[in-house]
């Protein structure tokens, strides 16, 4: 087939036309996966959820949960002193 090409030349056209083979197989499956349907999804009258149902689950929970701390939150016994206050001297002063 190729004769005039030596061993070297063959094993490189090899890789070269492999990585071409792979790189047109990679473009078409980008392509073809990029192609959606345009059809509606449709969904049957007895999958579809009534609007008359109760509340679910979720609802039920978050209405009956309740806040432990009820805005109870402890005040600082000393707002003024800053515990952090001498624990870093700037170098530069």
């Amino acid at each position: 087939m190729l004769n005039f090409i030596d061993m070297e030349q063959k094993q490189k056209l090899t890789i070269v036309v492999g990585i071409i083979i792979v790189l047109i197989i990679l473009v078409a499956w980008y392509i073809f996966s990029g192609i959606k349907s345009t059809s509606p999804i449709t969904t049957s009258p007895a999958a579809a959820v009534p609007a008359t149902t109760s509340a679910s689950l979720g609802t039920q929970i978050y209405q009956q949960s309740q806040n432990p701390i009820q805005n109870k939150i402890p005040a600082p016994k000393n707002p003024s002193v800053n515990p952090l206050g001498g624990a870093y001297t700037n170098p530069f002063k």
